[in-house]
């Protein structure tokens, strides 16, 4: 599985950004930036992604609890799929139309 795209909707100090990440024969990505340029911020946008954004995040700094966002289009062998997730108890793992996804949809 690869991260094809991540949209930081509502999420740390990140309004409506989006990285995107095409697929090439060596296909590695390098972010570079300065002290403060969000690279933390986007490493655990990648973590909360995939295994859901924590009730105690610290990810509040611009957007409340309840308003934070990502969403993404990763792939694989499978295909494509368009996801998301906000901060919910259940995980908050929607599709792209906003429908609750079952967390096993991303072990494929």
């Amino acid at each position: 599985m690869r991260i094809a795209t991540i949209d930081l909707l509502r999420y740390g100090h990140f309004s409506g950004q989006s990285l995107h990440f095409p697929q090439n024969e060596h296909d590695f990505h390098l972010i570079l930036g300065g002290n403060e340029a969000g690279k933390s911020t986007l490493r655990q946008a990648f973590h909360d992604l995939l295994f859901g954004i924590p009730m105690n995040t610290p990810m509040v700094f611009l957007h409340g609890r309840p308003e934070l966002a990502l969403s993404a289009v990763v792939a694989g062998e499978a295909g494509q799929l368009a996801l998301g997730r906000r901060c919910r108890r259940d995980g908050g793992l929607l599709d792209a139309n906003g429908e609750k996804l079952a967390p096993e949809v991303l072990a494929g």
